[in-house]
């Protein structure tokens, strides 16, 4: 009975030790960005802007039934925006408004969508105007495109584009969460697929881990053998960032035949040490909506992270960070931003379940009710993934009393 409350103490040192030594630095809250408050405009609006900058003959082009025309019309655009593009940027929220409706994101044929896709993407990497609201227009689109081969192609460069102006955070919630909702499984997954890269190149210091490990837990249940595959490839996109910290956090909510390959994945695949993005959100020029209006949060998740290890390291320089007014064109290149990655991966507050009913039974005369504390403890603690917040009451003490217990015993033991 005793040798298992001190077993259990041995076995929950790491998960429980925020009561003999600093609390570890807490993730930084994320909140994810969403659409600006600025009225968009109308449909009508943005045909006649695009028809004032290429022409009604362009315009009419576009609705043309002949899929020629309409290609023809595109490569119009194309050549204006690429060529042309400090006159055009400003109008950048009519011209993306403009081709989600004509020809709009039902267009059937795969070269005249990537054309839209690649004014897209010239617009999302050279305007400073470019928000949320625009991206948000293209994944309403580009999102079902992931599944079409032909496709999918443009439709990653515009995402990858889009999550450099407007950032990470935003791009994936809104992907994941139209593509979730549809009836396509292969839209998921290629979804999936595309964030596992996301992961990979913009790194997990500008994204938010808690809401991909829940995502993890749901796609890994799909009865779609597709969507677990790719969910089990970001998994191991976050693992090669995260380590071994991450499993305990899936184990409990995934089947054990699957546990299995995801582990035997991880192995494969283990944490990256020297890990560094390829890749950066940019800053918003003064004034602009673009990358400030949607990088700002995933800018703060860094520049906490980073301010809670100068703050529990004291220093600065390449041995902690110290990012005042953090902003990504701030840090030189080869030089990213050090982020300590087990400071993102989210702990659970336990405190409302170290309830008075709980710490009964550890305080309790009777053996059985104790040992079915201890078990109830076990079982709070693998919920939370192994990871609980610095607040977890009277626990400690009444498990302490327990294990002295056991101690005194055996010392009166051994003296007699």
């Amino acid at each position: 009975m005793y040798s298992t409350y001190s077993s259990f103490l041995i076995n929950h040192t790491h998960t429980i030790s925020h009561h003999t030594h600093p609390p570890p630095t807490a993730a930084p809250t994320t909140t994810i960005p969403t659409i600006e408050d600025d009225t968009p405009l109308s449909s009508d609006d943005a045909v006649a802007c695009i028809a004032e900058r290429f022409g009604a003959s362009t315009v009419t082009m576009l609705s043309d039934t002949d899929w020629k025309q309409r290609k023809a019309a595109m490569e119009t655009i194309v050549q204006e925006v690429e060529n042309n593009a400090p006159s055009h940027v400003e109008a950048t929220s009519a011209i993306i408004a403009a081709l989600a409706t004509t020809p709009g994101w039902g267009e059937k044929n795969f070269q005249v969508v990537q054309l839209v896709l690649r004014v897209c993407t010239h617009l999302a990497q050279h305007s400073s105007t470019f928000g949320r609201r625009d991206a948000g227009v293209v994944i309403n689109g580009v999102h079902e495109k992931m599944s079409d081969v032909k496709v999918k192609g443009p439709g990653a460069e515009a995402l990858t584009a889009m999550s450099e102006a407007v950032g990470p955070l935003f791009v994936c919630n809104q992907l994941h969460t139209k593509a979730a909702a549809h009836k396509n499984p292969k839209v998921l997954s290629e979804s999936l697929l595309w964030i596992a890269t996301c992961i990979d190149e913009f790194g997990l210091g500008v994204m938010d881990v808690k809401t991909l490990v829940e995502w993890a837990k749901t796609d890994l249940g799909s009865s779609t053998p597709a969507i677990r595959t790719a969910a089990i490839t970001m998994v191991v996109s976050m693992h090669k960032q995260l380590g071994d910290g991450l499993v305990p956090m899936l184990a409990d909510h995934i089947k054990p035949a699957l546990m299995v390959t995801v582990e035997g994945m991880l192995a494969k695949n283990p944490k990256d040490a020297g890990y560094a993005p390829t890749r950066r959100v940019r800053k918003a020029p003064s004034g602009g909506k673009g990358g400030g209006s949607g990088n700002g949060v995933a800018i703060t998740a860094v520049a906490g992270v980073a301010a809670g290890r100068n703050a529990a390291r004291g220093a600065s320089g390449r041995g902690g960070v110290h990012m005042p007014d953090v902003e990504m064109e701030d840090v030189e290149d080869g030089d990213p931003p050090v982020v300590n990655m087990d400071d993102l991966l989210p702990r659970t507050d336990i405190s409302g379940q170290v309830n008075g009913e709980l710490l009964g039974m550890l305080n309790s005369g009777q053996p059985k009710e104790r040992m079915k504390g201890v078990d109830a403890v076990d079982a709070v603690l693998k919920g939370a993934g192994g990871r609980v917040g610095p607040d977890v009451g009277d626990l400690i003490p009444a498990l302490k009393v327990r294990c002295f217990g056991w101690w005194w015993w055996c010392f009166g033991w051994w003296w007699c």
